[in-house]
């Protein structure tokens, strides 16, 4: 997954991936195609399906309001091979159909969500009646049936959706200990209004992206059975951001998820499954402060706890993920912080926050020392958005050591900052990956 997120970097001006001459060949990315050949001949539909979207959100979207019929200019060969040869196979042309479709639907959409947060409740209502219209003749599937029938906004229609925040209360409840006197409906304005900052992008644009995942979600279940029972984890939308001067890295990922309870949801994002999550991760555990030994909280999973101390020990693998070239010892302090609703388990929030204390020790092929990590920190945020759905935004900064200063220039033979160039792509498949954990809880909890 490392190789294909290498290759699908770059998207909306965000960060490209590195010139791979100026990586060492032990870590230079696997070609597109032999990465997606690998995780096509697994059969593992999950992972397929997380690379299908990888790959896909990579690619320029159509022009808006145009109708395209040219898809193989923006889908390479390995792509279209790789779609053509799963166990069921995947239409890029009605695809990309759907995404232009989807695209100009959604942009209503998320006009609605602007009006609302802004209070323009007049422009709400109108742009709610054009959105509720029936669709055009000739529309085979549209963006409202499509997410009805994929149960991106919790299992709900997007005119259950509008009509519930449309009569959320304005009286002002009650002070809490944690928040300011506010209604339903000021809660939910300000919860759009965090939204950019918190996701990164504008709600415009995660509008549009919205529209293809929905597109890629119809499509993808059509020959594959979806439980709607289950906890269902949607496809990530990224912002990558690396500073060109200092190499630190920031990656912010999103998921809508859909799940009856919160605390459904909660365990996944307990330290004590990162190994469960992930096999970067040899070990994961909290450790007491003076002796650095095993500390056990005596707590259920995915309950509140912290701040801790954490260590973990990260595994750097070579191309494929194979022979093992460094590891990363590090302690860091983690706090979770989970608050239920008691008679209404559909609501409540959840926090993860960490930050580094030190790097203990770390190796890097033939360089093996003292530190080797300067920031590692982030949190993962768990909000409700309405019945049965939620969004995971989990963000997190990292930059690596030098571990050549004193060269001129990177390169094959050079690999200090090897680590940093690979972090755009490093990180957006560990926090995807990890969200995507959250679809099997029990598993995640089970094998900590």
């Amino acid at each position: 997954m490392l190789s294909i997120q290498f290759h699908a970097q770059g998207r909306e001006g965000q960060v490209g991936p590195p010139a791979s001459v100026l990586l060492p060949p032990e870590l230079r990315p696997l070609p597109l195609d032999a990465a997606l050949d690998i995780v096509r001949l697994e059969a593992d539909p999950d992972r397929q399906r997380d690379a299908a979207w990888t790959v896909l959100r990579g690619t320029p979207h159509p022009p808006f309001g145009a109708r395209v019929s040219k898809y193989t200019l923006r889908y390479p060969q390995a792509m279209r091979f790789f779609f053509a040869n799963l166990e069921h196979s995947f239409d890029l042309e009605h695809f990309d159909e759907l995404r232009a479709q989807f695209r100009g639907e959604a942009r209503l959409f998320g006009a609605a969500l602007i009006a609302y947060s802004l209070g323009k409740t007049k422009a709400f209502e109108a742009l709610q009646a054009v959105i509720l219209e029936p669709p055009e003749a000739g529309i085979e599937t549209s963006f409202a049936q499509a997410i009805l029938s994929t149960g991106a906004l919790g299992g709900g229609s997007i005119e259950d959706f509008l009509t519930f925040i449309g009569r959320l209360d304005e009286s002002p409840r009650r002070r809490t200990v944690d928040a300011q006197r506010m209604s339903p409906r000021e809660r939910c304005m300000q919860s759009l209004s965090s939204f950019e900052d918190e996701v990164g992008t504008s709600l415009d644009i995660y509008a549009g992206e919205f529209a293809d995942t929905v597109a890629f979600m119809h499509l993808w279940h059509q020959e594959r059975e979806l439980d709607r029972d289950a906890v269902t984890v949607y496809p990530a939308f990224t912002v990558v951001a690396q500073d060109p001067r200092t190499l630190t890295t920031m990656v912010t990922a999103t998921s809508l998820v859909k799940a009856k309870r919160l605390r459904q949801l909660t365990p996944g994002m307990d330290p004590r499954t990162w190994t469960s999550l992930s096999k970067t991760f040899r070990s994961v555990e909290y450790v007491d402060e003076g002796t650095l030994e095993r500390k056990d909280l005596g707590i259920d999973f995915g309950t509140s706890h912290g701040p801790e101390l954490l260590r973990e020990n990260v595994l750097i693998h070579g191309r494929a993920g194979g022979t093992e070239i460094g590891y990363f010892d590090n302690l860091l302090w983690s706090t979770l912080t989970v608050k239920e609703v008691k008679r209404h388990p559909e609501k409540g929030w959840a926090n993860l926050e960490f930050r580094l204390n030190r790097c203990v020790r770390s190796r890097f092929m033939w360089d093996e020392r003292s530190g080797g990590l300067l920031i590692d920190a982030g949190w993962t945020k768990l909000r409700s958005i309405g019945p049965g759905l939620w969004r995971i935004t989990a963000r997190k900064a990292l930059r690596f050591t030098d571990r050549t200063p004193q060269a001129g220039a990177d390169g094959p033979l050079d690999f200090g900052q090897a680590l940093n160039y690979l972090a755009p792509s490093t990180l957006s498949a560990w926090l995807e990956h990890d969200i995507y954990g959250s679809q099997h809880p029990g598993e995640a909890e089970a094998n900590a």
